[in-house]
């Protein structure tokens, strides 16, 4: 008995009508794309500003007259208001942990005031 070959055969050329024809085919896709695109949005498309409605304006513009006085009235409020909240006073809590001979040191109470 001959020996029989188990690999398949492969034709050594590649039909060349195929490969013209698949890319034809793509470039004709390609082609129809462009020109679909181009016709949308030369042709169907409107501009921006005539499909999104006008924004509401205001009656008058909010600015500030004096920036600068605006700024030094409300940190003078926002510190008084964070000095009244406070049990002492933020600059005596400073000045207190400044004289102390660690400022990094841990806060703790004294031994008198600890609880058993």
């Amino acid at each position: 008995m001959p020996e029989q070959s188990w690999r398949a055969h492969e034709a050594a050329e590649v039909p060349g009508t195929k490969v013209f024809l698949a890319g034809a085919a793509l470039l004709g896709l390609m082609v129809f794309t462009l020109g679909l695109v181009a016709f949308l949005f030369n042709f169907v498309g409107q501009p921006i500003e005539q499909t999104l409605p006008r924004p509401m304006r205001p009656a008058g513009p909010a600015l500030q007259v004096d920036p600068v006085a605006d700024l030094q009235a409300y940190r003078a409020r926002e510190g008084k208001r964070l000095n009244d909240a406070a049990a002492m006073p933020i600059d005596e809590a400073m000045k207190t942990v400044a004289a102390r001979p660690d400022p990094y040191a841990p806060l703790l109470r004294p031994r008198s005031e600890e609880t058993p």
